[in-house]
């Protein structure tokens, strides 16, 4: 398994058949681009609808144009440390136009991250992960 990136050798049944997802709409975040395509493949197999971006302000920029705050964007799942603006940043972004907006954060950078969300929706994935911690 590379870092970060799931192996497809892992992928549970249930998602060969899209039954997860229920074509719920994930952003995906990260600078890496193999990172990014093999997370939306992951997503899409388990039934998620999946729009990618390369960094947070990309990121912005997709969310607004699938509807900003009243949108179809269910979970956002972000790399922490990316160029332009990093996962962190994007989290408050995101939070002023969605609160308690569901976010996963990954990072392949070990250490503490001071994460303030009064919803408690955060969850940070060390990578590299494997695809049932994706799912999950």
């Amino acid at each position: 398994m590379m870092a970060g990136v799931p192996d497809g050798h892992e992928t549970p049944s249930s998602t060969a058949t899209g039954e997860q997802g229920q074509g719920r709409h994930i952003l995906v975040v990260d600078d890496e681009a193999s990172v990014r395509r093999i997370t939306e493949r992951v997503l899409q197999r388990a039934g998620y609808r999946v729009t990618v971006a390369a960094d947070g302000l990309d990121a912005l920029e997709r969310y607004e144009q699938a509807g900003g705050s009243g949108g179809s964007i269910d979970l956002v799942v972000s790399d922490i440390l990316m160029p332009r603006m990093d996962g962190l940043t994007l989290v408050r972004e995101l939070a002023v136009r969605t609160p308690g907006l569901p976010v996963v954060l990954i990072s392949g950078h070990t250490g503490e991250y001071q994460v303030h969300d009064s919803g408690e929706r955060i969850a940070v994935l060390p990578k590299p992960f494997k695809v049932q911690e994706l799912l999950a």
